[in-house]
């Protein structure tokens, strides 16, 4: 999605970096003059027990990567200080919104910078997180809320691999809570009015949709779309 840019070359920050994993792939595979990870939730910690589960150690971490325990609201860099900025399935985990997230990515990205984002999308049947409940197609817009409370804290969960991560019922249930519900088009409407211009675009969909009655209250596109990668020129003024 991002064609192997001249600007991965630089300096690049991964947004939300969770285990780490992601943000060392590009390290290794870009070499950039630096690369950044930040979560508050410190998941990059576990990054060396995942590597020893694979046989590797601490030394194919390359001098470029660094972890920082910090928050998309309130990024600790200066303005124009990115040359791309990475962003995979986070934003829709930023409690209480990620419109600010999206203004502090746009901040400290430089003019003709590149953004890579990959929103979980909420009506989709991935965009809930929690498949490790329950196979239902959209059953996170079917069921009464309070029926899915029960199923996901009294539910033992089908753990799906997330990197060695194997979270609790009641930690699953407070991130449903907690997601944004993030659709294609309003997703769209928001870049652009952070002056970011859309350059490479993939769209995942499902192959066919049940339009039970109770999902009739909501957009076609938003039920059938699974995943959203966006590659996105930073076109803010310069000066």
């Amino acid at each position: 999605m991002l064609a192997a840019s001249p600007l991965l070359r630089g300096r690049v920050l991964d947004v939300g970096c969770g285990d780490g994993i992601t943000a060392l792939g590009v390290a290794l595979r870009c070499q950039p003059e630096q690369l950044i990870g930040i979560d508050p939730f410190r998941g990059f910690e576990r990054l060396p027990t995942i590597l020893a589960g694979a046989g590797l150690d601490d030394s194919v971490i390359p001098e470029c990567l660094r972890f920082l325990d910090a928050d998309a609201n309130a990024m600790p860099f200066p303005d124009d200080h990115f040359d791309v900025v990475v962003s995979w399935g986070s934003l829709e985990h930023i409690a209480g919104g990620y419109q600010r997230a999206l203004a502090e990515i746009r901040r400290v990205l430089r003019p003709g910078g590149l953004l890579f984002v990959h929103p979980g999308l909420y009506y989709g049947n991935y965009g809930h997180h929690l498949g490790e409940f329950c196979d239902e197609p959209h059953f996170h817009l079917k069921w009464p809320r309070e029926a899915i409370r029960t199923r996901v804290l009294e539910t033992p969960p089908n753990y799906i691999d997330r990197a060695g991560e194997f979270s609790t019922p009641a930690q699953y249930w407070q991130w449903f809570e907690e997601l944004n519900p993030i659709t294609v088009a309003g997703f769209e409407r928001e870049l652009r009015a952070l002056d970011f211009e859309p350059w490479r675009v993939a769209i995942r969909t499902e192959d066919r949709i049940e339009y039970t009655p109770e999902l009739h209250a909501y957009s076609m596109q938003d039920l059938a779309t699974l995943e959203l990668y966006v590659s996105a020129y930073n076109r803010k003024p310069t000066g």
